[in-house]
């Protein structure tokens, strides 16, 4: 069974490297747990970009839902100027988490969930790669 589609408000929309933090309003929606991916669409939806897209949440916390976003198309770009976001999820199965030290790799846009796992395992250590500087 899906969980409930929602709106929410846009909270922040900025610039993080090659990439757009998009920051909404948690408004008590399900955050789920890392690992699970959400279907975003900008509320209205523009004309070009009809699917929702399938994107990781790069962190939750009691107020807000963030999503890194990599713009590559009018899709992704509307989202960057919604006032307010269509999310359905969580979706998929998240990380099975066990206490003590983990190593977390990732790299581009891959690299979007580790601040959430970081927060969820201190003794964790991250390896990091990207194309470049």
């Amino acid at each position: 069974m899906l969980p409930p589609s929602r709106s929410l408000a846009v909270r922040d929309v900025e610039a993080c490297g090659a990439y757009t933090l998009l920051r909404l309003e948690r408004d008590g929606a399900d955050a789920g747990v890392p690992g699970q991916f959400f279907m975003l669409r900008a509320d209205p939806a523009p004309a070009d970009a009809y699917l929702p897209r399938p994107i990781s949440a790069a962190w939750a916390d009691d107020d807000e839902l963030a999503f890194l976003l990599d713009i590559r198309g009018p899709g992704t770009s509307a989202l960057t100027r919604a006032g307010t976001v269509e999310v359905l999820g969580p979706l998929g199965h998240g990380f099975d988490l066990a206490p003590g030290p983990a190593l977390l790799v990732g790299g581009g846009i891959g690299a979007a969930i580790l601040p959430w796992l970081v927060r969820l395992l201190p003794d964790a250590r991250v390896l990091l790669g990207f194309r470049t500087e």
